[in-house]
């Protein structure tokens, strides 16, 4: 997925985030880009410091648990991928989310529709820039 998203905007800057249980997958997606496409925070800060990351994100790409609900929180623009508890039943029309769901495992979800709901949710961000 983040090949195709790069693909599609080569100045894209990605930024992992998340608890300690991510660090091997984030070590195998660094290895596989440069240092100016992805950086890892992954079990870097604390959950506060990781919703300070997020409210300063164009929009974030999660599952549907801690970061997606900080994420609404913030009022930060997300494509969250949800399994079992579908969106009516996680998130409000106030959230600016452009959720993906599946019957039984987000990993069921197509790298495809992730991309096409982050272009979703990138323009959406850029016409709902906070001026200031």
């Amino acid at each position: 997925m983040i090949q195709e998203l790069i693909k599609l905007n080569n100045s894209l800057k990605i930024v992992l985030i998340g608890s300690g249980n991510g660090k091997k997958t984030a070590d195998l997606i660094l290895n596989k880009f440069s240092n100016d496409s992805v950086i890892s925070y992954v079990s870097k800060f604390t959950f506060n410091q990781t919703a300070e990351l997020i409210c300063q994100a164009k929009f974030i790409v999660c599952c549907d648990g801690g970061l997606m609900h900080a994420a609404n929180a913030v009022g930060t623009t997300n494509v969250s991928l949800l399994a079992k508890l579908d969106s009516d039943m996680q998130l409000t029309e106030a959230n600016n989310s452009f959720p993906i769901f599946d019957n039984s495992d987000v990993n069921n979800i197509s790298v495809e529709s992730v991309v096409n709901r982050c272009q979703e949710a990138a323009n959406f961000a850029d016409s709902h820039l906070l001026g200031g």
